[in-house]
């Protein structure tokens, strides 16, 4: 009775590392794959830095944006045009400026002119042509 349990459970233990090694296997191959894909489609990623972190009705934000790519995040030269829209607490859109992008670096300013004379957490976002994609 023990020798068949044991039996039992020696042939459950095989069946689940076979299992294990087959699950590793696909997870190995999805792994390369996506590594492939990565290295052929680059990301592009865009960070922007603001001069202060207050701002009043009529005041000018000052940035300085970094625009970068791969997976070591070196200099983009993929997009030569950024894209950095101001919004209101609403969510609806103030005003959109387009800031050159040289070496990976552009720097800029947009308003609280146009926006309504009223408190809140406005947004900012900076955004690329091939970011979006």
């Amino acid at each position: 009775m023990t020798k068949n349990i044991l039996g039992l459970l020696l042939f459950l233990f095989a069946l689940t590392t076979a299992a294990n090694a087959q699950v590793s296997q696909n997870s190995l191959e999805f792994i390369r794959k996506f590594k492939g894909i990565e290295q052929d489609l680059v990301r592009e990623r865009v960070y922007l830095h603001t001069d202060r972190d207050w701002y009043f009705h009529g005041d000018r934000i000052w940035f300085s944006a970094y625009v970068v790519a791969g997976p070591y995040n070196f200099a983009s030269g993929l997009s030569e045009v950024l894209y950095v829209e101001l919004f209101d607490p609403e969510g609806e859109l103030i005003e959109r400026v387009n800031v050159n992008v040289f070496a990976g670096r552009g720097e800029g300013s947009i308003t609280f002119e146009k926006a309504p004379n009223q408190a809140g957490r406005y947004r900012l976002k900076a955004y690329t042509a091939w970011a979006l994609n």
